[in-house]
């Protein structure tokens, strides 16, 4: 279950005792207050999207005071809250999701836990996994997230490790860690660090240490000075190592 925030124009500026926050004359000033808000609710794990300045997600979901919107798997929208408190909204995800674990008992499909685990099994039972068993792999780590991150972490390093012989396994992999890991940026960082030094000298983890380097922030001075690093071989600055990572 991935959570995403919108932040959209601001309801109540100047009023309500928010004397201290203007309304936003363009983008740039809206993703600066967005940034405020984030630090000041302390909200630094969350994804928060900056929405358009004449809030297009207004019109796609409708124009609700501070709704939530609960989407599923195949894109269509589940339900639609006119307010996101916790006391409403939580219970409402509980029945969702037991209804599609009841669902998914009775038509004899495996739970997302359940099917990681196949996946896993399957890809390992044989040297040279088909194409199919691992885009199964990717589709089920994306699928559990990370509510079971060292389960989930486990698939993904079947995939990474695959990627080496197979080229197009690169992107799923980053894709599923990405999906699966959007709210555990430690995880996240620890997935992009491993498909770096798997690849290292390849062009195509240019973005992956852009991403990586975002990650690790002030907090992680060490892994950005790595990210440098590869980024520097890249470049032709540094012959590229293959003796292992430091």
């Amino acid at each position: 279950m991935v959570f995403l925030t919108v932040y959209q124009r601001e309801p109540h500026a100047r009023q309500m005792g928010f004397d201290d926050i203007v309304q936003p004359k363009d983008y740039d000033e809206r993703c600066q207050l967005a940034e405020r808000t984030r630090d000041e609710l302390e909200l630094h794990d969350a994804t928060i999207l900056v929405d358009g300045m004449v809030d297009q997600s207004r019109e796609l979901f409708g124009d609700l005071p501070s709704p939530a919107i609960v989407i599923g798997p195949d894109g269509l929208i589940l339900d639609k809250l006119p307010w996101a408190e916790p006391a409403v909204l939580g219970p409402r995800l509980h029945e969702l999701v037991t209804d599609a674990t009841a669902a998914r008992v009775a038509a004899g499909e495996p739970t997302p836990r359940e099917a990681l685990v196949q996946a896993i099994a399957a890809v390992r039972s044989q040297g040279a996994p088909t194409s199919q068993e691992l885009d199964r792999l990717a589709d089920a780590v994306a699928a559990l997230g990370s509510e079971q991150a060292e389960l989930t972490a486990l698939g993904l390093a079947e995939l990474v490790r695959h990627a080496t012989t197979e080229p197009g396994l690169f992107g799923v992999a980053e894709g599923a860690g990405s999906t699966a890991f959007a709210a555990d940026p430690v995880r996240h960082a620890a997935l992009l660090a491993s498909l770096a030094a798997s690849f290292r000298g390849d062009p195509r983890i240019a973005p992956v240490l852009d991403r990586l380097d975002d990650l690790a922030g002030r907090d992680w001075p060490q892994q950005r000075g790595w990210a440098r690093e590869l980024r520097r071989e890249l470049a032709g600055g540094d012959p590229v190592r293959k003796t292992g990572r430091r």
